[in-house]
């Protein structure tokens, strides 16, 4: 008897953690995550972490080690660090985008938005590609309307725009909404689990395409051949 009371205390208190209303805002802006939950109406910065205030009072001096002199040794030559594209392709980023809206968007009914944020910088070197995936990216947003249509965010901001100068397309995502503790673990593990499947995909491309540079090195032939078919595609697009 003892023990089913305690077990309904249990079940009890757990249901009624499951209905505390809970906050956060995440996302990806400036070149930066951020990570922020909010509790009884406070918000609190998760990622990163605030620095502490430096305090006025000085610190007592460190006793300095004598260090035994070094010998002297040959300076070398500093080479460029090239920068590292991320492996990452356009089909991929909207991917992930679409698993977190379709998870959120399964919710949508209790869940509040208070802000949403999406913004898609397509961008390259290469005109033709760049004109290509900018459609694209429309026709997908275009796709993705009505789901962000249940969101019913209060405040919204989201464009799209081209660059044909930088050489690297550019995303900032960022969502504050506010739910109950027990929609969090649902909607947790619909996204996670179809965001993992967008991963899997690209380690699996990322596979295949080194296993298929080991087997055909690329050649100037090859190349030859690629840019003429690009040519081909861009008077037929041309007109």
């Amino acid at each position: 008897m003892v023990f089913l009371i305690i077990l309904g205390v249990l079940v009890l208190i757990i249901a009624a953690i499951m209905l505390i209303p809970i906050g956060a805002d995440i996302g990806y802006e400036q070149g930066k995550i951020h990570v922020s939950a909010k509790a009884a109406g406070v918000m609190i910065q998760l990622f990163p972490r605030k620095k502490k205030p430096e305090t006025d009072e000085p610190k007592p001096p460190k006793k300095k080690k004598e260090k035994k002199p070094k010998k002297a040794k040959k300076p070398r030559e500093e080479k460029p660090k090239e920068k590292k594209k991320p492996d990452v392709t356009l089909d991929e980023i909207l991917d992930l985008l679409k698993a977190v809206l379709n998870g959120m968007g399964y919710f949508a009914d209790r869940i509040r938005v208070d802000r949403f944020v999406l913004h898609l910088l397509v961008a390259g070197n290469d005109p033709y590609n760049v004109a290509m995936a900018y459609g694209k990216v429309n026709a997908w947003l275009s796709g993705m309307a009505p789901m962000c249509k249940k969101l019913n965010a209060k405040n919204s901001d989201v464009w799209t725009a081209v660059d044909f100068t930088k050489d690297w397309p550019q995303v900032e995502f960022a969502i504050g909404m506010s739910f109950r503790i027990g929609l969090l673990f649902g909607m947790s593990l619909r996204i996670g689990f179809a965001a993992l499947k967008v991963l899997l995909r690209r380690k699996k491309r990322i596979k295949a395409e080194a296993k298929a540079a080991a087997l055909n090195p690329p050649d100037s032939n090859t190349e030859n051949k690629e840019t003429t078919i690009q040519d081909e595609e861009r008077m037929a697009a041309n007109g």
